[in-house]
């Protein structure tokens, strides 16, 4: 018995520790997330597009994610920012719970084919990211979508480089060309930023991010020697691209739209850590494993352990479509014209691309399916309307397309379109029913179980139902492409000059994964203290943190007779965009006096897969003598003297 109790200790200290390490490489990553950005950033942009329809348009609309009108400051009521005659903005914030800006005037714009029309926008705060844009017309279909795209930047000030990203967060697929940049001293006006004063051909080529964007895609590229004071200029020339290339504004030929936007390099810096951050730092200094707390919590670790080792039990059902797709396919969706005035066609709009979105960001992780707004003549998806159906949204068992039908009127807002959608291509994209799941139950949404939802429920204001783990279970299941997002390799060089030791370290994110790595830390050997480690190094956009093995839990320093932990070294990403992309290699280092010894380190990414490594070169300290071991020594020493005087007088 007592046997059999020794290995289940053994076990349950396994899983303990097992559970800190698995804990803190999920925790650590969080201090890079958590770090936000300063609410002083200023942004300005100015695009322009063709009138390609051959009715005159009435009126220009932007949807930005999330509800950011406060932070517009500016822009849309000048001949320079706004094409219309007595030009007028307005911003109201959507049902869905995003943010329309309204360009409009006292004419029209009739078609024109080359003529390239501005509108013009700034303000404070992050720059807001763009879900939608496009015309809008007096009859039906009264909304036509332009292509979209987003600049982002972010500047590190210790190296003064800027990086600049592409991203496509609409639910087409894009092409961009002609990306450049200029640097200017001084803030350029709105009003030049236009092709007269700052043309496409005035740019330094970022070509790097030209290319075309699949939904959801990204690319970025770096710009050196820019100071805290320069103002960044970026521009490029978007076009619709693949499936989405019958969109109706490329009638008469390929329609472009241009995007100069503009940012102060300092407004755009690395953060100091936020509340969130500061508190991550607490919880990960309560898992490091100290003296204290390896006894305190074997039980809570075991669990936590438990719990991120296994992958997610749920009960998801297989529906009509389960076998239907490619895994990591693109799902081809049309969207057939939406019934209403043109405020009502562009909110239902907005509320697929609500829908769309929705399943995209879920499943992106696993690099599961993928779905994209289509022209095509031969969809796999066809979405429609109807008004009074007899059921709130249906989805057909067949293919060739396969039809989902959504309920149009009877009292239905976007916010109900967009519950409904979501619901529905859950079933498109091979999920039946689950009592599991909130988001796919047969019930979803309704106020009253075992009951459909009613309208009130289906445009309730409340918060939307995002993917349940049982949701995401299926698809990953069903559909999902990796099982581990990010690989990385690791090796050190220590370098002595003559009078300290140089720690280099090389990090490779491999190639053929998806998720860049975004975390590297490595752990210290007992007695290394902050102070030990000097002339850090890291790559553009990382920081790094030093977590003590001489404090406890609260910071309080140990006593003498407390065995410290190992410290730990961790740099890490600022945000996921700053991290290893596969085939990228990064470069970590720092300088110390103390000589090298043996240690291990880990990565990590933001799906948390890591990798370990052992042996690279760490500074290690010797442990100081105590004063009893001086004296001890020096009694010893004493001691063996004697005898050995006492052993030679012996032999005299």
């Amino acid at each position: 018995m007592s046997q059999l109790f020794h290995h289940a200790a053994l076990r349950d200290c396994r899983a303990s520790r097992l559970g800190l390490r698995l804990v803190r490489r999920a925790v650590l990553p969080l201090f890079a997330l958590a770090f936000v950005a300063s609410p002083a950033r200023a942004w300005m942009i100015n695009e322009d597009y063709q009138q390609r329809d051959m009715r005159p348009a009435s009126d220009f609309h932007l949807f930005l994610a999330g509800d950011v009108g406060a932070r517009i400051t500016g822009g849309g009521t000048s001949n320079v920012t706004n094409p219309f005659a007595d030009p007028k903005v307005e911003k109201s914030k959507t049902a869905i719970g995003n943010t329309q800006v309204t360009f409009s005037g006292s004419n029209t714009i009739a078609q024109n084919l080359t003529a390239n029309r501005h509108f013009g926008l700034f303000g404070t705060g992050a720059k807001p990211a763009v879900r939608l844009k496009g015309w809008s017309y007096q009859t039906s279909p009264f909304f036509q979508p332009v292509p979209v795209g987003n600049f982002a930047f972010a500047y590190d000030p210790t190296t003064n480089r800027m990086t600049v990203s592409m991203q496509n967060l609409s639910e087409d697929e894009v092409a961009l060309s002609d990306a450049g940049f200029r640097v200017f001293s001084s803030e350029q006006p709105i009003d030049q930023l236009d092709r007269d004063s700052l043309p496409p051909s005035s740019f330094l080529a970022l070509s790097s991010l030209d290319g075309v964007y699949a939904v959801g895609a990204a690319a970025s590229a770096v710009i050196a020697d820019v100071l805290p004071t320069d103002f960044i200029v970026t521009y490029g020339t978007l076009s619709f691209a693949g499936s989405s290339l019958g969109n109706g504004y490329n009638t008469g030929g390929l329609g472009t739209a241009g995007e100069w936007t503009q940012v102060l390099a300092a407004d755009e810096g690395v953060a100091e850590p936020s509340v969130v951050a500061l508190t991550g730092l607490a919880l990960a200094l309560l898992l490091l494993p100290g003296s204290r707390r390896r006894l305190a919590k074997p039980a809570l670790t075991a669990t936590l352990a438990a719990m991120l080792m296994s992958d997610p039990v749920g009960a998801w059902e297989r529906g009509n479509h389960a076998g239907d797709w490619t895994k990591g396919g693109a799902l081809k969706v049309a969207v057939d014209t939406p019934p209403g005035n043109a405020a009502q066609q562009a909110a239902f709009l907005e509320a697929v691309a609500e829908a769309m979105a929705e399943w995209n960001d879920a499943q992106k992780p696993f690099g599961g399916l993928k779905l994209e707004l289509s022209t095509a003549a031969n969809p796999d998806v066809r979405i429609s309307w109807k008004d009074k159906a007899d059921e709130w949204g249906a989805t057909s068992p067949g293919k060739g397309p396969v039809r989902v039908t959504v309920e149009s009127d009877d009292g239905i807002n976007s916010r109900g379109v967009a519950r409904i959608l979501k619901h529905e291509l859950g079933h498109v994209e091979g999920l039946g029913h689950s009592a599991a799941s909130a988001l796919m139950k047969e019930d979803a949404y309704s106020s009253t179980p075992g009951k459909a939802p009613s309208a009130a429920d289906l445009n309730s204001a409340a918060a939307f139902i995002n993917p349940t783990a049982d949701d995401l279970a299926g698809k990953k299941a069903l559909w999902g492409t990796a099982e581990k997002l990010s690989k990385s390799a690791a090796s050190s060089t220590p370098s002595f000059d003559g009078v300290g030791w140089t720690y280099r370290y090389k990090l490779q994110a491999l190639a053929g994964f998806t998720d860049p790595v975004t975390e590297f830390t490595i752990d210290l050997p007992n007695g290394v203290e902050f102070g030990d480690l000097t002339g850090y190094f890291e790559p553009t956009g990382w920081n790094h943190q030093f977590y003590s093995g001489l404090a406890d839990d609260v910071g309080r320093v140990l006593d003498r007779d407390e065995a410290p932990s190992p410290s730990l070294l961790s740099f890490f990403a600022s945000s996921p965009s700053f991290g290893l992309l596969p085939g990228q290699i990064g470069d970590f280092g720092f300088s110390s006096l103390l000589s090298p010894t043996e240690t291990r380190a880990f990565t990590n990414s933001p799906s948390y897969d890591s990798d370990e490594f052992f042996r690279l070169a760490a500074p290690g300290r010797v442990p100081e003598p105590s004063t009893l071991a001086i004296a001890v020594s020096g009694i010893l020493g004493l001691a063996l003297g004697a005898r050995r005087r006492a052993r030679e007088g012996q032999r005299l």
